[in-house]
């Protein structure tokens, strides 16, 4: 049996929290009462609690808690919890929690040591598991899902040895107990070389497939013939497409363009002839300008006539070039079209005729893949047996942690529901009840003694005994006397918050 109160809150201060404005501090001893009128922060109390040790409200929510949870008049919200650990050898320990938060930062201490909510956890488990006890009916709004990861966080191991012996004789001879040490990651092994020989079987049956079909269209050797005649007449075109030079460059573009060279040649000496001519003095009088000023024009009337002809005959070189380059890329283009659909062809013949060589040398493998195939699916069905082996195991090693599970507790129980899927796995489920009854149909003072029943159970398999925080408890007598550290709530009409220890 485990060993009582391991764990055990002695004491919580709270400053800037809901309606705790001021620094409020509580002792605590194993059972508590809390009494006040409503707003009074007998709730708020318990949220303090779960805030400090994991930073959500009573939901287990996190989104947004700063702004709900915080009081409105401070700038920071602080709560230290101080908790007494028992160890198996009689030692006491004390350790105090503390979580302060302001707009811009969350911290946390152990011992005045600033750490992190991963070391937070490793005291107090995980959120689910501790508001499942701490708070009576939490673990009925999480779902179906979170409520299995609770229930089964708080199943007992068992012996490996002992599940294997309450197995059938055919199934033990299947496992390993090394290999059982993990057996769902043996599991997952398994079934990823169960994925692997179904892909290989996949593939080999489509070999052999592939084999029979191009074996029946292998055709005889005139076919073959005949695609090589096929081949070498396509390889012919394109030698010759490849050797054809295409249009030809226009010999009286080049004469034009050497005529266009002497007219350049001629117009500079014009322009040349024309600047020295103006540049020389004028001797004389007015006769001699005007015939300086006729020579001058002269020679300006031959440069002009000179870049017309010069313009006309560039024209007509730009057409002709254009003509011929538009000439060309049609060609190269009609050229490469061809030479792109003869080379798809040949492609096409080469592959069919490789094919074909290739199919009659391959088919003689075919008995070599057919033993292959007939190997991997023995290979197969040992390894379909071997899974359905684990997952026996893992079945009755989870049939057994309930049952030993369910011995622990009293008027509540733990049922285990088994399903197999089309494929065969199994997925397990967990519901809880109650003296016969289940769960959400129960009332808060049943589901108060449920919480006190998973809390031992906890103790025994987790080693920590959660506290548990009954709201509002009609009577503080049926709680009284047990070994789980509580909190009872009262409702007093015009009361300020007060609490007692009721049982040390």
């Amino acid at each position: 049996m485990y060993q009582a109160y391991k764990m055990k809150l002695v004491q919580t201060t709270v400053t800037g929290f809901k309606l705790f404005e001021a620094e409020h501090s509580f002792s605590f001893g194993m059972g508590n009462h809390i009494a006040g009128d409503r707003g009074q922060g007998k709730t708020a109390l318990s949220e303090a609690i779960i805030w400090c040790l994991k930073g959500c409200d009573l939901t287990g929510n996190v989104k947004g808690v700063k702004k709900r949870l915080a009081n409105p008049n401070t700038k920071e919200m602080k709560v230290v919890t101080t908790w007494e650990f028992h160890t198996p050898e009689g030692l006491l320990n004390k350790h105090s929690f503390c979580r302060i938060s302001t707009a811009r930062s969350m911290r946390l201490f152990l011992d005045d040591e600033k750490v992190s909510q991963n070391d937070f956890d490793a005291w107090f488990g995980e959120t689910d598991t501790l508001l499942s006890i701490f708070l009576p009916g939490y673990i009925g709004g999480i779902g179906a899902a979170r409520m299995n990861h609770v229930v089964l966080s708080m199943l007992p191991a068992q012996d490996i040895s002992q599940v294997m012996n309450s197995l059938p004789a055919e199934t033990q001879t299947r496992l390993n107990l090394d290999e059982l040490s993990d057996p769902l990651q043996y599991l997952q092994s398994l079934k990823i070389e169960l994925g692997e020989w179904n892909d290989y079987i996949q593939e080999t049956e489509k070999t052999i497939e592939q084999l029979l079909l191009s074996n029946a269209l292998r055709g005889s050797s005139a076919i073959i013939e005949d695609d090589e005649r096929k081949m070498a007449d396509i390889r012919q075109q394109i030698e010759m497409l490849e050797e054809e030079a295409g249009p030809t460059f226009p010999e009286h573009i080049t004469l034009w363009e050497e005529e266009s060279k002497v007219l350049r040649k001629r117009y500079d000496a014009e322009v040349e002839s024309w600047g020295k001519l103006n540049k020389t003095p004028v001797n004389g009088g007015e006769r001699e300008r005007f015939k300086r000023k006729l020579e001058l024009d002269q020679i300006a009337n031959r440069c002009n006539a000179i870049l017309e002809e010069g313009f006309s005959l560039r024209k007509d070189i730009n057409k002709n070039r254009a003509q011929y380059e538009e000439e060309k890329a049609e060609f190269i283009a009609r050229t490469e079209q061809e030479l792109q659909r003869l080379q798809i062809d040949l492609q096409m013949i080469e592959a069919k005729i490789e094919l074909k060589q290739k199919t009659g040398h391959s088919f003689k493998q075919f008995p070599l893949h057919q033993k292959n195939l007939d190997d991997a699916k023995i290979q197969r069905e040992y390894l379909q047996v071997e899974v359905e082996s684990v997952q026996q195991f893992m079945l009755r090693y989870a049939e057994l942690q309930v049952i030993a599970a369910n011995r622990e507790l009293s008027s509540a129980e733990i049922l285990f529901i088994p399903r197999r899927g089309k494929v065969g796995d199994y997925t397990f489920h967990y519901r809880l009840r109650y003296k016969e009854r289940e769960y959400y149909l129960l009332s808060g003072a049943d589901k108060n003694r449920v919480s006190f029943e998973l809390a031992d159970l906890v103790a025994m398999t987790l080693g920590m005994v959660i506290p548990v925080f009954i709201d509002n408890c009609e009577s503080i007598k049926e709680v009284i006397g047990e070994r789980t550290q509580f909190f009872v709530t009262s409702y007093l009409p015009q009361a300020e918050l007060s609490h007692e220890i009721i049982v040390a």
